[in-house]
């Protein structure tokens, strides 16, 4: 005869990741982004006329990314970076306007402020979502993170005078 056979041991439960195990996940990629953040400002260093590093990194992120398929160990970090660490980014240069700032504008520079902070809501998603083929949310951060850090200074500078 045949022996019956004897129910499958009952398996542990898996236990969630901790959050040293989640932290440490996060280095590969946040490292790969901080990589491309520096070379992205060292070229705009080289390139100068005032060329923004920001714009490097993000064609050099892009450029890595399309031009070969990124090790899976990078996306928790590169997840984080792109999601939390850019946002972030984005809210403290939101952080640098204040009403004391727009006051100081005065009722010509508050219209332009607002033109400014306009055409970046309205054109940066298009041209990076239709053009460039980015995100659609990553696309609305740049558009409302833009205008502001390049407005604000000049009109500024503006009202100074």
């Amino acid at each position: 005869g045949s022996t019956p056979e004897l129910p499958a041991a009952p398996k542990e439960a898996e236990l969630p990741p901790s959050p040293a195990s989640k932290a440490l996940a996060l280095i590969p990629g946040v490292a790969a982004s901080a990589a491309v953040a520096t070379a992205g400002f060292a070229a705009a260093g080289v390139i100068g006329h005032g060329i923004s590093g920001i714009p490097c990194a993000i064609l050099l992120g892009m450029a890595a990314s399309n031009a070969s398929t990124l090790p899976k160990s990078l996306s928790p970090g590169l997840e984080f970076s792109t999601a939390t660490v850019l946002r972030t980014g984005i809210v403290c240069v939101g952080a640098k306007l204040s009403l004391v700032d727009i006051a100081t504008l005065g009722p010509v520079g508050v219209p332009v402020v607002v033109a400014c902070i306009g055409s970046g809501l309205l054109f940066v998603p298009w041209f990076g979502t239709r053009v460039l083929g980015l995100p659609p949310r990553m696309c609305s951060l740049i558009g409302t993170s833009r205008p502001l850090s390049l407005c604000l200074p000049s009109l500024s500078v503006f009202a100074l005078n």
